[in-house]
């Protein structure tokens, strides 16, 4: 299995690539479908934010594969994690980086404001271990 980067519907599907075999491995899916999502690892997780769902509206959740190196018979299924509305505005190609050894920060993105496509030029802080965000800079257009 070979992820395909022109694909232009919503996906579930998630794989990794197995440096010693020279191979794609399946992984389970996400719980919900998306594309335009960013993704990072942190602690040998893998987190999944936002994007847009099957319904092409944007997301505002976040995904966890935990022990996402380990041997495929051990890992679970992706964790959904919710975040308020107020905190972290659905939104679409976000960026995000590990902060430290239990947050991430999520930067701006794209969203849809009264109709219309709005560049965020917010920053919200997400801690892996209390699966709470925080807003640490608000939404300043053409900040970012």
């Amino acid at each position: 299995m070979q992820p395909d980067a022109n694909r232009k519907e919503v996906l579930s599907a998630t794989c990794r690539y197995d440096i010693a075999s020279n191979e794609w491995q399946a992984l389970p899916d996400l719980n919900v479908a998306r594309k335009g999502a960013a993704s990072c690892t942190l602690d040998g997780a893998v987190f999944v934010f936002c994007g847009f769902g099957a319904d092409t509206m944007p997301l505002n959740s976040i995904e966890v594969l935990v022990d996402a190196a380990s041997n495929r018979d051990l890992i679970e299924s992706w964790k959904l994690v919710y975040v308020p509305e107020a905190i972290l505005t659905p939104r679409w190609l976000p960026a995000v980086a590990p902060l430290n050894e239990s947050e991430i920060a999520i930067i701006g993105g794209c969203s849809i404001e009264d109709d219309e496509v709005d560049c965020l030029g917010d920053v919200i802080v997400y801690n892996v271990e209390t699966e709470e965000a925080e807003k640490v800079v608000k939404n300043y257009a053409g900040l970012l």
